[in-house]
């Protein structure tokens, strides 16, 4: 059965806990009893035999936390994995490399208020509501910035959930949220090349978005950005280039 990506779609699926000096984080990472955009419902109860089996308190633990899906970038070392009313959740150590202390920089930024988890569906139930989700094996949990690693792992605030007006203005101010990051943060320079990345593709759906929408009802623009491409293929020093 194919790998699906769920993404936590409502805006108070975000952290439960963070605490930077510690750097320790918990968050949920999907919601119970609601239709997702894809159509399918996760009961309670799903997650826990793969929590069991392979979770962080398991004899064999193997679920990972990750930035965006990227294998190549783990954050924190799972300490805790359970299920509440509300939904699935994670607790961990970050790690104290460069990304894992760019992710709390992130995080106390506000940047990070999305996630999301791969998963492969065990046992399911057809619905007039939808395909319930009755056991799941949870493969990794991940934090997302804007954007899911894969193409085929949306950012559900943007592309599903909201009405274009709202994508419109939610564009609007998660670029300047990242803008502000960027040029105040001491975040290393791959990370901040990454945000320059995540800034053009909110950018493009932006536009994309706004050249679609009548001019009556068009909110206002972003402040206008200029050579992308060549921005980001001239990265040296990323924070130099907004000085």
């Amino acid at each position: 059965m194919p790998f699906k990506t769920y993404i936590a779609d409502k805006p108070e699926q975000i952290f439960k806990d963070v605490d930077t000096s510690r750097r320790y984080v918990s968050a949920y990472y999907t919601a119970f009893d609601n239709v997702d955009a894809d159509g399918d419902i996760g009961r309670k109860g799903m997650t826990l035999k793969s929590i069991a089996e392979n979770g962080p308190k398991s004899a064999s633990p193997r679920i990972k936390h990750l930035l965006n899906h990227d294998i190549t970038q783990p954050l924190s070392r799972l300490t805790d994995m359970g299920e509440d009313n509300f939904g699935a959740f994670y607790a961990g150590e970050v790690g104290t490399h460069n990304l894992g202390t760019d992710y709390l920089k992130m995080v106390d930024s506000g940047l990070i208020t999305e996630h999301s988890y791969m998963l492969q569906p065990k046992r399911t139930n057809k619905i007039a509501a939808g395909n319930e989700l009755l056991e799941v094996k949870v493969w990794e949990v991940s934090s997302l910035t804007a954007w899911g690693a894969n193409p085929l792992t949306p950012f559900i605030h943007v592309s599903k959930s909201l009405s274009k007006e709202d994508r419109i203005k939610y564009l609007n101010n998660k670029i300047k949220a990242v803008e502000k990051f960027c040029r105040n943060s001491d975040a290393t320079d791959e990370t901040i090349q990454s945000l320059l990345i995540c800034i053009k593709q909110m950018q493009e759906l932006y536009n994309d978005l706004m050249s679609s929408t009548p001019a009556a009802e068009k909110a206002p623009e972003p402040p206008k950005q200029s050579g992308y491409s060549g921005l980001l293929a001239s990265i040296n020093t990323s924070k130099s280039l907004f000085n």
